[in-house]
């Protein structure tokens, strides 16, 4: 005699019919699908509309939940309300721009843009950085989590560089 495997006893008494196995990868991939369409649709949109969709709440920093120290000390609210208030300026400095400039003309220091932040332990900004000035990354790290972070706090403990937000661009991360 045959016996049922727990999916055939389940199938038998609801009902319902077997699923494949590829429907499962379907879902993934469609899942995935979703996710990058949705981050492209963000990317895509003014920073004004980026920046009132944060402070309305239907916007947060990537794993804010569960991590709030990987990006807090970035604080997004302030984000938000600098884009406003350089949309608001009149002078044709709207972040939207895409020109994040200190008005210092030639030779700026860039310290007037945006706003300074204090590393954490535990942060790990989205940054924009010359190669030739970074550690090199630990390649050993990547995929097990918490690789930023790492890479970050050696940067802090060597260089002690200085953290700024630019109120003239965002990055989207697809979870």
């Amino acid at each position: 005699a045959q016996h049922a495997t727990g999916a055939e006893q389940l199938q038998q008494a609801t009902g319902a019919e077997p699923m494949e196995e590829q429907d499962e990868e379907e879902d993934e991939d469609e899942d995935e699908a979703e996710a990058i369409r949705r981050s492209v649709s963000i990317a895509c949109l003014p920073l004004a509309a980026v920046a009132q969709r944060v402070r309305s709440g239907a916007l947060r920093s990537f794993h804010s939940l569960h991590y709030e120290q990987g990006h807090g000390a970035t604080d997004l609210s302030r984000w938000a309300d600098e884009v406003a208030s350089a949309g608001d300026a009149g002078d044709g400095s709207s972040a939207d721009s895409g020109e994040c400039t200190d008005g210092g003309g030639d030779g700026g220091d860039g310290e007037s843009i945006g706003y300074a932040v204090e590393f954490e332990e535990g942060y790990e900004p989205f940054v924009l950085a010359s190669r030739r000035r970074l550690p090199r990354y630990e390649e050993r790290f990547r995929g097990y989590g918490f690789d930023k972070v790492f890479f970050f706090l050696q940067l802090h403990e060597q260089q002690r560089p200085r953290f700024r937000v630019l109120p003239c661009g965002l990055a989207v991360d697809v979870p």
